[in-house]
C-alpha cells in the first residue's frame, strides 16, 4: 500500500517527515530543494529511491498479526538521526512550504476558505502524516497579507480543515442540507491537535508525566519548551526596543543547542539534566527581557500560558472576547491557535502588512536574526508536533483494528478524560461547527456509576442546544468486546469459553436495565445499544443473551419511586413509555478471512434477532470485492481451525448441499475431517481429563459411539450458540436435552432474563435434528481439548483454485445481502476509518460503491446505507467531508453531477429515516425543552469543572436537588 500523495507534496514536507518517519525512509537530495530543476529529474530521484517510500503493513506483517503475536512495532524511528539535531536543510524555506501547500489545497469564495475541487482526497492523505491546521492558518495569513481579510475575521475562521467546505457547488448543494450522524464515538471527536494543546499548555506535574513512556515524555517536554520560545520570540518582536535586539537574539540563539540536547539525550537522566539547563538559561534570558523592555505583566512570565496570554494586547484588534480568561480545553486550544497564526504570519512576512524585506530595510540586521531564529524554532516545533500527531491520530501506515486501538487508547490520548469537564462541551462545539448537522447519536461506554456518568453529556447538549441548531441527541451504549480472550481458570464456569466476557456483559446489561427503569432525565436520551472494539476475539454469541434481554420486551419505569412526585419526570415517563431500544453492532470490519467476516454478519442476524430499522456497523465484508481482498492478502489466509470449521459449516448452510461449488470443492468431506479433529472421542466420554460432568459416570453404560460431525449436526450446534450457557444445565446438555435454569439475579431483571432464555429455547428446540448437536455445543463451550485444537492456526491457500473459492465468497455475499434486505437492516458506512482500519486500500474501492451502485455507477436502492464518521478527531474528518470524499471520487471517475447529487441525497435521506433519535422530540418542543431547562439549571456546574471526582460527589445531582426542593 503506497501513499496517494504526489511527489511534489512529499518534497515540500520531506525535511519534516524525515525526522518523524526515520532516516532510513528519506534521503533528501538537492533535486527536491531546487525548484529550478525539472519534474523529470524529481521523478527520477523518486524512482531510484532518493526519496522515501512510506511503508505500510506488508503481507508478512499481517501474517504475524494473524498468528496472535504482540502488536506490530511502529515504523517510526523515534528521534534516531545518528546524533543530529532536527534542523532544516540550508536551501529549505519553511515559509515557502507553508505558502505553496496552502495555495495548492485551499481557495477563497468571498470571505470563506474552501478546499479546492479534486484536491480533497489528496488533502486527507496528507492529514495522515502532517497536522494540516498550519496550512489552514497559512491560507488565512496570506489573505490578511493581501488586505482581503481582517485579523479579527481570520481568527474566527475554522482552523480545522475538516470543518471547511469544498469549492464544488454540486457537492455543497447536497451536504448543506440536514445531516444526521448515526455512528460517532463521542470521545473520538477530540483531535490530535487538541491533545497537543492540552499537553503543551496545561501545567503538568512530574508525577503525571511518569505514566508516559520516555519518548512520549520527551515529546511533551520538547513541545512545552518550543512553545515558550515561540511565544517569547513574538513578545520580543513586538515589545522590545530594536537598539538591543542583537544582544537579545544572541541569548535566544544560545537556547537552540540546549533544546537539541533534550532531543538527543540518550538516557532519561541526561534528558532531565538537559531540561534543567534549558530552564535555567530560558529563565535568565526572559528575565533580562522583562527588566529592560517595559512588559507590563506584574512579574516574569515564565509559564507558556502566561506568555501566550500577553500576545492578546499587543495588537489592539485581537481580543479573546472573554471578560476573564477561561480555563480548560477552550482556552488552551484558542491560545495555541493564536500563537500558530502569529508565527506563520511572521514567517510569511504578513505582520502589519509588511514583507520581511521591508522590515529588514527599516530595522537592520536584527529583523533577519529574529526571522531566522523564529524559523529554526518553528521547524523544531513542527517536528515535535508531527511526532505527537503520529501518536494521537491514525497515521495510515498500518491496517487492522488492533493498530487503530493503539492510537485511540494510547496514553497520550487518555489524558483527555472525564476528569476535565470542559471536554464535554468541546465535543459539542465540534458538532455545532458542522452547521448542517441536525441529529447526532453518540456512542459511550456502559455507565459504571449509573446516571452520573451520562449526565455531563446531557448537560453539555442542553447548553449547546440553546445556542446552536442541533435538534436531537441520543446516546448509544456500546458494550466492550475484549481485546484478549479469557483464559481457563479454577473458578466456577472457569472452563467456559469467553466466560469473563459473558459475565461482564451480563452484569453491564443488568446495570443498564436498572437505570432504564428509573425516570432519570438521562433515560430518554439512551436510544440504542451496541457492541464495539476488537472483533477477532469476541464473537456475537457472547452479546446475544444480553441484547435480547434488553430488547425482547418494552422496559417499563419502576413505580413507587420518589422521583414520580415531581412534574418534569412525567415528561420523562411520557418519552420512554413503551419504547424499545434500538440495536446496532460493529461487525464485518476486521476479519482474517472474508468468509469469517460474512459469517459474523450473519451471526448477528441469527443470534441477536435485529428488528427492521436496526443497523450493522461498518460491515465492509458485506460488499468488499473478493478479488481485491484476495490480491491484498496474497491468496493465503491464516485462520484458526475452529474459525475455519465454522466458516465451512456456515457456507454449507447458506448455499445448501446441492450447490455445485459445494460438491466441487468437497466441503462436506472437509467439514467432517475438521469435525473429527476438534470433537474426538465417544459421544458421552470427553477425552479431556479436566472436563467435569456426569458423562464420565455413564460412559460404560452407553458405549463408545463417536459424535456425529456431519454438516447438518454441526449447523444445529452452531445455531445453539445463541443460548446463555449460564442458564443451561450442563448435565442435561450432555444427555441431549436442554433445561433452562433460573439465574441468581433477584427481582424483575432475573425474571426477565429467564423469560427471554425460555423464549429462545422454544424457538430453537423444534429445529434440532440430532441430540449430538447439544453434545457438540457442550464440548464447544467447556472442553479444553476442543478449544486448544480449535485455536491452532492453519494456512488456507486458495491460489490454485482461486476461481472456485472467490465464487464461493461472491455467492455468500449475495446471500447475506439478501438476508440484510429481507430484515430491512441498515449498514453504517464510515469511509475514512474503513480506509485506515479495514481492508480498503483506496477510497475508490470502498464497499459502499458495490453496495449501492451497479457496474455503470448508477444508483440501485437495495441495501440501505448511511454515511458516518466513527472517530472524526482521530482520523481528521467530519460528516461533511465524508460526503465530499465520496462525491469527489465519483466525479473524478466521470459520473455526471446530477447522478452524484441523487446518490448523495439518497444516502443523506437514509440517515434521516433510519436513526434512533427520530423518536425523540426536538429541543424546541415543550416536553424536551422542560427537561433540558431543568437539567441545565441545576447541573450547569458540570460544564465548568466544579464537579467532584469521587463517585459520592458525582452521583444523583438531580435527585439531591429534588429532595432538597
Amino acid at each position: 500500500m503506497r501513499s496517494e500523495l504526489p511527489p511534489e507534496v512529499l518534497g515540500h514536507l520531506g525535511p519534516i517527515l524525515s525526522w518523524v518517519e526515520g532516516t532510513d525512509g528519506l534521503r533528501l537530495p538537492s533535486a527536491w530543494i531546487n525548484d529550478s530543476l525539472s519534474f523529470a529529474r524529481r521523478e527520477q530521484a523518486w524512482l531510484v529511491r532518493e526519496f522515501p517510500t512510506y511503508s505500510f503493513d506488508s503481507v508478512e506483517s499481517i501474517v504475524v498479526l494473524a498468528r496472535g503475536d504482540e502488536a506490530l512495532r511502529e515504523f517510526t524511528i523515534r528521534g534516531d538521526h545518528r546524533g543530529a539535531a532536527p534542523r532544516p536543510p540550508a536551501a529549505f524555506s519553511l515559509a515557502r512550504m507553508l505558502e505553496s501547500l496552502a495555495r495548492r489545497y485551499f481557495r477563497w469564495r468571498g470571505n470563506e476558505l474552501t478546499v479546492r475541487e479534486r484536491r480533497l482526497v489528496e488533502l486527507h492523505e496528507l492529514a495522515l502524516r502532517f497536522p494540516v491546521r498550519h496550512l489552514v492558518r497559512a491560507a488565512h495569513a496570506l489573505q490578511v497579507e493581501g488586505g482581503h481579510l481582517e485579523i479579527d475575521r481570520a481568527l474566527e475562521q475554522p482552523f480545522r480543515f475538516e470543518q471547511l467546505h469544498t469549492s464544488s457547488r454540486s457537492l455543497r448543494a447536497v451536504v448543506e442540507r440536514n445531516l444526521v450522524e448515526t455512528h460517532m464515538h463521542l470521545w473520538g471527536t477530540l483531535s490530535g491537535d487538541e491533545v497537543w494543546a492540552d499537553h503543551v499548555l496545561r501545567p503538568v506535574q512530574g508525577r503525571e508525566l511518569a505514566r508516559f513512556d520516555p519518548f512520549e515524555r520527551r515529546l511533551i517536554r520538547l513541545g512545552r519548551a518550543t512553545v515558550r520560545l515561540l511565544a517569547w520570540a513574538l513578545l520580543d518582536f513586538d515589545l522590545i526596543d530594536h537598539e538591543t535586539s542583537t544582544v537579545s537574539m544572541g541569548r535566544a540563539q544560545a537556547l537552540l543547542p540546549l533544546l537539541d540536547q533534550i532531543y538527543r539525550a540518550p538516557t532519561p537522566r541526561e534528558e532531565t539534566r538537559a531540561l534543567k539547563r534549558f530552564s535555567e538559561a530560558y529563565r535568565f534570558t526572559v528575565g533580562r527581557a522583562t527588566q529592560t523592555r517595559r512588559i507590563r505583566s506584574g512579574g516574569r512570565p515564565e509559564r507558556p500560558e502566561e506568555l501566550i496570554d500577553l500576545l492578546s494586547p499587543t495588537i489592539g484588534r485581537i481580543r479573546y472576547g472573554w471578560t476573564t480568561r477561561p480555563s480548560g480545553f477552550h482556552w488552551r486550544i484558542r491560545a495555541l491557535d493564536r500563537l500558530h497564526f502569529r508565527v506563520i504570519r511572521r514567517l510569511l512576512g504578513t505582520y502589519g502588512g509588511r514583507r520581511p524585506s521591508d522590515l529588514a530595510n527599516t530595522q537592520g540586521r536584527g529583523c533577519t536574526l529574529r526571522t531566522a531564529f523564529l524559523e529554526e524554532v518553528f521547524f523544531r516545533y513542527l517536528v515535535y508536533h508531527t511526532h505527537h500527531w503520529h501518536q494521537t491520530a491514525q497515521s495510515g501506515r498500518t491496517t487492522g483494528l488492533q493498530h487503530f486501538k493503539r492510537f485511540y487508547d494510547g496514553r497520550l490520548r487518555q489524558t483527555l478524560d472525564e476528569e476535565d469537564p470542559s471536554a464535554y462541551s468541546l465535543v459539542f462545539d465540534h458538532l455545532h461547527r458542522t452547521k448542517a448537522l441536525r441529529q447526532v447519536e453518540g456512542r459511550v461506554a456502559p455507565p459504571g456509576r449509573g446516571a452520573s456518568d451520562l449526565l455531563p453529556w446531557v448537560v453539555a447538549f442542553a447548553d449547546g442546544s440553546k445556542r446552536h441548531a442541533l435538534e436531537r441527541f441520543g446516546l448509544v451504549i456500546h458494550f466492550i468486546k475484549s481485546e484478549t480472550p479469557s483464559r481457563p481458570s479454577k473458578q466456577p464456569f472457569g472452563r467456559l469459553r469467553h466466560h469473563r466476557e459473558r459475565r461482564e456483559t451480563q452484569l453491564a446489561a443488568m446495570d443498564l436495565f436498572r437505570l432504564l427503569r428509573t425516570p432519570h432525565p438521562v433515560v430518554p436520551f439512551i436510544v440504542a445499544i451496541d457492541a464495539a472494539n476488537v472483533e477477532l476475539t469476541t464473537p456475537p454469541e457472547v452479546f446475544a443473551p444480553a441484547f435480547r434481554f434488553l430488547r425482547e420486551f418494552p422496559i417499563e419505569l419502576r413505580r413507587g419511586s420518589v422521583l414520580e412526585r415531581f412534574g418534569p419526570f412525567d415528561h420523562v415517563a411520557a418519552l420512554v413509555a413503551d419504547r424499545q431500544l434500538g440495536m446496532t453492532y460493529h461487525v464485518g470490519e476486521d476479519f482474517r478471512h472474508l468468509l469469517s467476516g460474512l459469517r459474523a454478519i450473519d451471526e448477528v442476524i441469527e443470534y441477536c434477532q435485529p428488528l427492521p430499522g436496526d443497523r450493522l456497523g461498518h460491515a465492509t465484508a458485506l460488499a468488499l470485492d473478493p478479488e481485491v481482498w484476495a490480491r491484498q492478502i496474497g491468496y493465503q489466509a491464516l485462520v484458526s481451525r475452529q474459525e475455519w470449521l465454522d466458516d465451512l459449516v456456515w457456507v454449507y448452510k447458506t448455499l445448501g448441499s446441492g450447490d455445485d461449488l459445494v460438491g466441487k470443492l468437497g466441503l462436506e468431506d472437509r467439514i467432517q475431517k475438521l469435525g473429527r479433529q476438534l470433537y474426538p472421542g465417544p459421544a458421552l466420554l470427553s477425552p479431556d481429563p479436566r472436563f467435569e460432568g456426569p458423562e464420565r459416570r455413564r460412559s460404560n453404560q452407553t458405549g463408545s459411539r463417536p459424535l456425529d460431525t456431519t454438516p447438518p449436526t454441526l449447523t444445529d450446534a452452531w445455531r445453539l450458540r445463541c443460548l446463555d450457557p449460564f442458564s443451561v444445565d450442563l448435565e442435561s446438555l450432555q444427555r441431549g436435552k436442554i433445561e433452562i435454569m433460573s439465574q441468581a439475579f433477584h427481582g424483575i431483571q432475573g425474571w426477565r432474563w429467564n423469560q427471554v432464555q425460555q423464549r429462545v429455547h422454544k424457538e430453537i428446540e423444534p429445529n434440532i435434528g440430532h441430540d449430538d448437536a447439544l453434545r457438540l455445543l457442550a464440548r464447544y463451550w467447556y472442553s479444553r481439548i476442543t478449544r486448544e485444537a480449535g485455536d491452532e492456526i492453519i494456512p488456507i491457500d486458495f491460489e490454485r483454485r482461486q476461481d472456485e473459492w472467490l465464487e464461493i465468497c461472491r455467492r455468500a455475499q449475495v446471500a447475506v445481502q439478501e438476508r440484510v434486505k429481507r430484515r430491512q437492516l441498515v449498514v453504517e458506512v464510515n469511509p475514512k476509518i474503513n480506509r485506515l482500519v479495514g481492508p480498503v486500500q483506496r477510497l475508490s474501492e470502498h464497499p459502499i460503491f458495490r453496495m449501492t451502485l451497479d457496474k455503470d455507477r448508477r444508483l440501485r436502492r437495495d441495501v440501505r446505507v448511511t454515511v458516518n464518521t466513527d472517530n472524526p478527531g482521530v482520523v481528521a474528518t467530519s460528516l461533511m467531508h465524508e460526503f465530499y470524499l465520496l462525491g469527489e471520487i465519483l466525479l473524478r471517475e466521470g459520473v455526471p453531477e446530477t447522478e452524484v447529487e441523487e446518490w448523495l441525497d439518497w444516502l443523506r435521506r437514509n440517515a434521516e429515516s433510519f436513526n434512533f433519535t427520530v423518536k425523540l422530540p426536538k429541543v424546541d418542543q415543550w416536553r424536551m425543552r422542560e427537561i433540558l431547562d431543568r437539567v441545565l439549571d441545576e447541573n450547569r456546574h458540570l460544564l465548568y469543572g466544579i464537579r467532584g471526582r469521587t463517585a459520592r460527589n458525582r452521583s444523583n445531582d438531580w435527585l439531591t436537588f429534588l429532595r432538597r426542593e
